[in-house]
């Protein structure tokens, strides 16, 4: 199933409350694009995110702990 609002397109799993959860693709008002994980309607788990204003490629994994 597949949502767009403003400039913004998810295709993807949501759970019993209509949020985005488990696996997704998004393509935002900017051109930026995420596929991965999510969670209670936000971003979680591994995902890429693409940004249209730079060449890098961010790998997000959100269940890995932060470095002290």
């Amino acid at each position: 199933m597949g949502v767009r609002q403003a400039g913004y397109k998810y295709d993807g799993e949501y759970n019993e409350k209509n949020q985005r959860h488990g696996q997704g693709h998004a393509e935002f008002h900017n051109g930026d694009l995420y596929d991965g994980q999510y969670e209670s309607g936000k971003r979680h788990g591994r995902g890429v995110y693409k940004s249209v204003t730079s060449p890098l490629v961010n790998l997000l994994d959100t269940q890995q702990p932060e470095p002290r």
